[in-house]
């Protein structure tokens, strides 16, 4: 949870590297529902780079009733 926490800190002052994701839930169900491959996602001491990574990573993921209800 810890490293969900901090990355939920960072989307929060970063509202553009969302711009690619396709969500219509609130960004704590974002973060909840990121793929499998992103679970130990971590920062490394640059937070830019970290969130473009990020949004690299988040540009394909779909929230779509399915994936929630998974």
């Amino acid at each position: 949870m810890t490293v969900v926490t901090i990355e939920l800190q960072k989307l929060k002052f970063n509202p553009s590297s969302l711009l690619d994701f396709d969500c219509t839930e609130n960004l704590i169900t974002k973060i909840e529902n990121l793929p499998r491959s992103l679970q130990n996602f971590k920062c490394g001491g640059n937070d830019i780079t970290c969130i473009e990574n990020l949004r690299s990573s988040l540009q394909n993921f779909n929230c779509a009733s399915t994936v929630l209800d998974k």
